[in-house]
């Protein structure tokens, strides 16, 4: 019995060892925050990206009255700004996607309200 004591303890030690790191990494996973688009300004169009893959590159597309593409480089962050040179109003309708290692992330403008504006 004394010369199984070892072995049963590091048996134990093994199994808490790997249900406490298996539900360690279901924790990690459930607190990442996906990537995310964010318009900082619409004239000229410019959109800035957050919680991506740092380092790497990110295809976005613009498709409004035409298509525009551009690949900025996240930060160390997963962070990025993009300007796409073509401004976007209230009457034009537009996408943008931004594409990473098979994540894809989609802003869509509103739509077209093209009543005449307010005078004071």
């Amino acid at each position: 019995m004394r010369k199984l004591l070892p072995l049963l303890t590091a048996a134990v030690v093994v199994v808490a060892v790997t249900v406490l790191s298996t539900g360690l990494g279901y924790a990690a996973r459930a607190r990442q925050v996906r990537p995310t688009l964010t318009v900082v300004s619409h004239s000229p169009l410019i959109v800035k990206g957050t919680h991506f893959r740092p380092h790497r590159i990110v295809h976005l597309t613009l498709t409004a009255a035409g298509t525009y593409r551009t690949q900025p480089r996240t930060n160390r962050f997963g962070a990025f700004t993009s300007n796409f040179h073509t401004a976007v109003d209230r009457c034009t309708q537009w996408t943008v996607t931004a594409h990473q290692g098979g994540i894809t992330v989609l802003r869509r403008g509103p739509k077209p309200e093209c009543a005449p504006a307010a005078t004071p």
